[in-house]
């Protein structure tokens, strides 16, 4: 399978997403609490192990890239997938550009 110039910024975009989510969005932040503290029932190694996942985008990042590019493998060609993905890209494009552009949720 030959990816277009498209598959590419949507797995890129879309894995980008997925790391932001996971390491720094206050929505995920319950499920980064639970692996800490799932991890304290382990060892104090495993805490430790857990707080430095849970924290690092490049960590994290190269699990949901490696998931996102198996994926594309898989469904990569499909209507749905694109969407998903395409969903999650803009996501991440557009979040950044409100926040180059400093706005308010009062303007």
């Amino acid at each position: 399978m030959d990816p277009t110039l498209l598959d590419v910024v949507l797995v890129v975009g879309f894995a980008a997403r997925l790391t932001r989510l996971a390491v720094a969005d206050t929505i995920a932040e319950w499920p980064r609490i639970l692996l800490v503290r799932s991890a304290g029932k382990v060892s104090a190694g495993a805490v430790r192990w857990a707080q430095g996942l849970v924290s690092c985008p490049h960590c994290v990042g190269f699990w949901l890239s490696a998931a996102v590019v198996g994926s594309w493998v898989a469904w990569g060609q499909t209507g749905p997938w694109r969407a998903i993905a395409g969903a999650f890209t803009v996501a991440y494009i557009a979040g950044h550009l409100v926040g180059a552009l400093d706005l308010d949720s009062e303007d």
